[in-house]
């Protein structure tokens, strides 16, 4: 934002109402960063945000409308590969599920494959990145 005044009122605005972008929920909140900068080496001091690609995919399942289970993650994921483990879980970001592929190559396709669409027609929203958690 151009100075702070500006930003205390977004962020009142937005306090009472749900800000979306492309039909995505935005959350916001202050920073400790003065100001944001495109530079290289604060990209990789950051690495924790974008993690390095693997075999394990965590995956966060927006605008449920029918319940999500393993049977079902399986039969999606399983088209890019052999997935040896899912783990689903419930967190503040909503559900979310581990998919553990046998090699890395098949995770790969799969988030490219697969990020960004729906189980379901309208609903149930694949946002899929690299975990950085072993299973």
């Amino acid at each position: 934002m151009q100075d702070i005044h500006s930003s205390v009122s977004a962020l009142q605005y937005y306090s009472g109402v749900q800000p979306s972008v492309r039909g995505r929920h935005v959350y916001m909140q202050f920073s400790s960063h003065q100001e944001l900068t495109t530079d290289q080496s604060s990209h990789s001091r950051n690495s924790d945000q974008e993690s390095e690609p693997n075999r394990i995919l965590l995956v966060t399942v927006h605008h449920v409308l029918y319940p999500i289970s393993v049977e079902i993650l399986h039969q999606v994921f399983k088209a890019y590969g052999y997935v040896e483990k899912i783990v689903k879980f419930q967190k503040s970001a909503g559900f979310q599920a581990l998919i553990q592929y046998q090699s890395r190559h098949e995770a790969v396709e799969a988030l490219a494959a697969l990020h960004g669409r729906n189980i379901y027609d309208g609903c149930c929203q694949l946002d899929i990145q690299y975990s950085k958690y072993e299973l």
